[in-house]
């Protein structure tokens, strides 16, 4: 179980990290300002989201499923 814990981890975090540099790409497309707002502003990203919810909705749901599921690996690895 503690490997299945490591590995869920290690391939959520990193699929994770990769949607949210999709999302953060998205962001820098529509202006420097939203890459900057999303990365240092807390509500940001939320605002992005709701603006462009056709092309932002994707990236940034799959981002949050993966580490999510990353989550659950952290979970398992501490019960090991």
């Amino acid at each position: 179980m503690l490997i299945l814990g490591w590995l869920l981890l290690l391939v959520g975090v990193a699929s994770g990290l990769y949607w949210r540099i999709r999302f953060l790409a998205l962001a820098y497309d529509q202006s420097l300002w939203w890459l900057v707002g999303c990365l240092l502003v807390p509500l940001a990203s939320w605002i992005f989201l709701l603006q462009n919810w056709k092309s932002a909705a994707r990236p940034f749901a799959l981002c949050l499923a993966w580490l999510l599921l990353a989550g659950a690996g952290g979970i398992f690895v501490e019960i090991a």
